[in-house]
């Protein structure tokens, strides 16, 4: 238990890297019905035919399943290809805070 009372949270076991891309790759290939052989790392949105849509989408599977936040405006604006993508996918799966943790009430100091 922390200092406040309230239990010490522990840290997320998460997949190593390379899991956690393919992982990702098997939502893509679920959720939009995508073929694995166009699901390479130099892949654009657009060579996949991924609309606005689309990612929203697929970050609703991403946070589902993870159970992280992944808000669709800032860095994400700014990827155009499936290794830029997984990689930023990657860093923030890695580096949120779970959602549940994240959304919980502090307790009163």
């Amino acid at each position: 238990m922390s200092e406040t009372g309230t239990p010490a949270s522990t840290p997320r076991a998460l997949p190593s890297d390379d899991v956690l891309r393919e992982e990702i790759i098997q939502l893509i290939m679920t959720e939009r019905n995508v073929e694995r052989e166009k699901l390479v790392p130099e892949a654009s949105f657009r060579s996949l035919g991924f609309e606005s849509l689309d990612v929203v989408m697929l970050l609703m599977g991403v946070e589902e399943k993870y159970g992280v936040y992944l808000p669709i405006d800032g860095e994400l604006s700014t990827v155009n290809t499936l290794s830029e993508l997984l990689d930023l996918l990657v860093a923030r799966i890695k580096t949120a805070e779970p959602a549940s943790a994240a959304t919980a009430p502090k307790a009163a100091q």
